[in-house]
C-alpha cells in the first residue's frame, strides 16, 4: 500500500482554498467548488491527478449508493479514527442523513464546501460525529515525510518540463520528495498558486 500524502501538505492546500464561491460540481480554487470538488482540487494540486466528478443528484443521499464512499473508496485509503488528524479527510453526517458531506479536519473544526458561504473553515466541528477519515496516496516515488511535518519545513521548487511548469514538494533537512503538484501554464501560473501556501519557494529554469 503506498504512503499517503502528508497531512499536513492537505491542510496547508485546504487553507488556500477558503473564500472559494461555492458551485455543484467544480473544483477549482478561487473560482468555485462543492464539498467533493475541495477535495478532488486539493488531490489535482498535489499528484497532477484529475477525478472527474460524480453525476449530481439532488437526494443522492438517500439513493442506493453514496458517490462520496465511490469516490473516496476508488481514490483514497481509510484512516483509524483513532489515528485522525489536522489534513486528513473526514465524512459526517447532515441531520439524520448518512454521511453526506466531507471536509478536510483542522485543529479546532473543518474546512468544508458548503451553499452558504463557499470554501470556509468552521468552529467547531459542527457538533457532528466523524463517520470516516481518509488519506490521499502519494505517487509513485514520493512519501509521506515525518509525522509532525510543518510547512515551513517544506520546500517548492518550481521547474519546467515538456508539459508546462511543475513543483516538487520536499521537506528542507531531508530532501525527502512529499509531492509533485499538477502543472501551470507558466511559471508565474505556478508562483501564484503556491505563494500562499508555501514558505520556501525557489524557481530552476
Amino acid at each position: 500500500m503506498p504512503d499517503c500524502i502528508n497531512p499536513t501538505l492537505i491542510l496547508a492546500h485546504a487553507n488556500a482554498w477558503v473564500g472559494t464561491p461555492f458551485s455543484r460540481r467544480a473544483a477549482l480554487r478561487g473560482a468555485g467548488a462543492d464539498c467533493i470538488g475541495l477535495v478532488r482540487g486539493i488531490y489535482r494540486e498535489l499528484t497532477g491527478q484529475n477525478i472527474e466528478p460524480p453525476a449530481w443528484n439532488g437526494d443522492w443521499y438517500d439513493g442506493p449508493t453514496n458517490p462520496i464512499f465511490d469516490g473516496l473508496y476508488s481514490h483514497a485509503q481509510p484512516v483509524a479514527l483513532d489515528g485522525v488528524k489536522p489534513g486528513h479527510i473526514i465524512t459526517y453526517r447532515v441531520g439524520h442523513k448518512r454521511a453526506a458531506h466531507v471536509a478536510i479536519l483542522t485543529a479546532e473544526g473543518a474546512i468544508h464546501a458548503w451553499e452558504v458561504g463557499g470554501v470556509k473553515e468552521t468552529l467547531p466541528l459542527f457538533g457532528r460525529e466523524i463517520t470516516s477519515a481518509w488519506g490521499l496516496p502519494c505517487a509513485d516515488g514520493y512519501e509521506s515525510g515525518p509525522a509532525e511535518l510543518d510547512i515551513n519545513d517544506c520546500m517548492a521548487v518550481i521547474y519546467r518540463d515538456g508539459k508546462g511548469y511543475h513543483a516538487e514538494i520536499s521537506e528542507l533537512l531531508t530532501g525527502a520528495p512529499l509531492a509533485l503538484t499538477q502543472s501551470y501554464a507558466s511559471q508565474a501560473a505556478a508562483l501564484a498558486a503556491l505563494d500562499p501556501i508555501y514558505p520556501n519557494i525557489e524557481c530552476v529554469e
